[in-house]
């Protein structure tokens, strides 16, 4: 109730359900906020400015930190492991896609309907990875 600046007998102090969402809220304090942006058209834009930068990163895995060394639980540059996992994980979707594209060719699919199946997938692998980095 301190923390939330409500009196006592305030309308709208939370109880059942809610409280069992707010309070682990509380141990956060008010110092730290969450800002929920929706519909925010200049963060899209700042992220779909990184595009550019993100690929060159796809396109040369493994550049700023080796495949061995990503493995290390001590890293001397978190951020750059951090990177570099985040493309192995758009590879690792990218090598799904194609597996799943592969075996409905063999199983005499729909082209069409394949490769726009494996298409989407690589697009939702490079979003999700993007938006990890």
């Amino acid at each position: 109730q301190e923390r939330l600046n409500l009196p006592p007998s305030s309308p709208l102090q939370p109880t059942g359900q809610l409280r069992r969402y707010i309070e682990p809220l509380k141990m956060f304090g008010t110092k730290n906020k969450f800002v929920f942006h929706c519909m925010n058209v200049k963060l899209v834009q700042e992220w779909l400015d990184t595009c550019d930068q993100y690929l060159q990163y796809v396109a040369k895995p493994f550049s700023s930190v080796s495949f061995g060394d990503l493995w290390k639980c001590d890293q001397d540059d978190w951020s750059a492991a951090y990177k570099e996992w985040s493309v192995v994980q758009f590879w690792m979707g990218f090598l799904v896609a194609m597996t799943l594209g592969i075996t409905r060719f063999v199983d005499h699919k729909n082209i069409i309907t394949t490769a726009i199946n494996v298409g989407v997938r690589i697009l939702v692998a490079f979003v999700l990875a993007h938006l990890a980095w």
